[in-house]
């Protein structure tokens, strides 16, 4: 069937324009122009609004939907302290690879809820406002994607580090979760419970001692633990991945055969650490050991083509980890406007 019929194609030529009519209508544009200013009324221009939309984004997992929140982002000096054993000679050139400034990072923080149908689940918390001032939008993004702290009825801890649990509370360290249980590995617990390794931790970590100890304790009487391998709840399953912390999880989420890994910081800034898995990092408390867990998480997400999510990978923090020679690169996911 044609597109028009023969009535709208007597219509539509009536407005066809002969080449002198366009010559014509050419010559007057800058008298039209010129004139334009004389008449009419006029408008004021729309105030800019300076904030950015809301950072929330929703995928699949079988049949699960998961939301990645993003929490903010914090500027931190590039200095040799940041990888101790790469050379700034090294590591600019990477950085410089992907695009990004050479004087700072940017690290993006970010955390993830899990609809299954029946529970409604969060791997880790953010901040809540409570870490730095940049990283304080969590809340405002929850609120946005429509994910009430009301109706979450478990929260999972991938580790204890304060940009990942004190969202747990408000600033008077009242409870934000009403009705949820708290998850967290038995081995985490251990450490941070631990009087004679805070009393060992140097100036720099000490402080996260206090900060894990008050975000979990008005939730003591409805949290349990979990180990290495262990189902925490029909679907997710926890992987040790201990150097970053030393009962750090990584969180296998599968629904079928559908497959995805949270990372928590296993891995970090995946222009850096998914390209040079063996370069450390200075917030990692074991760094040999955390070296060997990213080799071990990039190998099997690589082998299995599995998606995973970062909380310190550039939003969405969606993507794919893709072997190249001896190391991987990381292919982030395209972002759609479908959940899938």
């Amino acid at each position: 069937m044609p597109e028009f019929d023969a009535l709208e194609n007597t219509r539509w030529r009536g407005y066809r324009l002969s080449r002198r009519s366009i010559v014509k209508g050419v010559a007057m544009l800058p008298l039209a122009t010129a004139t334009a200013g004389l008449a009419g009324p006029a408008y004021a221009v729309a105030p800019a609004s300076g904030e950015q939309a809301p950072g929330f984004y929703r995928f699949r997992v079988g049949g699960f939907e998961l939301t990645n929140i993003y929490d903010g982002e914090l500027a931190r000096q590039l200095d040799a302290s940041l990888i101790p054993n790469a050379s700034p000679d090294d590591i600019l050139p990477v950085i410089a690879a992907a695009g990004l400034p050479t004087d700072h990072i940017d690290n993006p923080y970010v955390f993830t809820s899990i609809n299954t149908g029946t529970q409604l689940i969060m791997v880790d918390v953010g901040t809540r406002g409570k870490f730095a001032p940049p990283i304080a939008f969590g809340a405002r993004n929850m609120t946005a994607a429509g994910i009430n702290p009301a109706d979450v009825d478990l929260i999972v801890l991938t580790h204890f580090h304060p940009d990942h649990l004190l969202g747990l509370t408000d600033r008077d360290n009242n409870p934000v979760y009403p009705n949820a249980q708290v998850a967290v590995g038995a081995s985490e617990l251990k450490f941070w419970d631990d009087d004679k390794a805070m009393a060992r931790a140097g100036e720099q970590l000490r402080p996260f001692f206090g900060f894990a100890r008050r975000s979990i304790a008005p939730y003591r009487d409805r949290m349990r633990t979990f180990g290495d391998g262990d189902v925490i709840s029909p679907g997710l399953q926890a992987i040790a991945t201990p150097g970053h912390t030393p009962g750090h999880m990584v969180i296998q989420v599968a629904d079928g055969d559908d497959q995805l890994l949270i990372l928590g910081d296993a891995i970090s800034l995946p222009y850096i650490f998914v390209r040079h898995p063996e370069w450390h990092q200075i917030f990692d408390m074991d760094q040999d050991l955390a070296e060997q867990q990213r080799w071990k998480i990039l190998r099997r997400a690589a082998d299995e083509n599995l998606r995973v999510v970062g909380a310190h990978f550039p939003f969405p923090a969606i993507g794919r980890i893709i072997a190249d020679g001896d190391s991987f690169n990381y292919a982030p996911e395209q972002w759609s406007s479908a959940v899938h």
